[in-house]
C-alpha cells in the first residue's frame, strides 16, 4: 500500500514494517502529527524521529513494535 501511494504521488506515507495493534498505529499517527504541528519547519523526517524516540522512551509497546513505524519519502 505504501509503495502504491508513493507511486501515485503522495510525498510522505507513514507505514509499519509489520502488523501492529490498532492502538499502536493510532499512537504513532497522533504523535507524528503533534510533532509536525509543533515544529513544522523541521519537517516530516524530524517528526518521525521524535515519534519513534518518544515511543521508545515510553516503552508502552513491550513487544518491540515501536520499531515498526516508517516514514516513506
Amino acid at each position: 500500500m505504501c509503495k502504491a501511494l508513493r507511486e501515485a504521488g503522495v510525498p510522505y506515507v507513514i507505514g509499519m514494517l509489520w502488523s501492529v495493534e490498532d492502538d499502536a498505529a493510532v499512537q504513532v499517527g497522533a504523535s507524528f502529527y503533534n510533532n509536525l504541528l509543533r515544529h513544522p519547519q523541521e519537517g516530516p523526517d524530524s517528526a518521525m524521529r521524535e515519534t519513534r524516540l518518544a515511543i521508545a522512551i515510553e516503552r508502552s509497546w513491550s513487544d518491540g513494535s515501536w520499531l515498526a513505524p516508517v516514514l516513506y519519502t
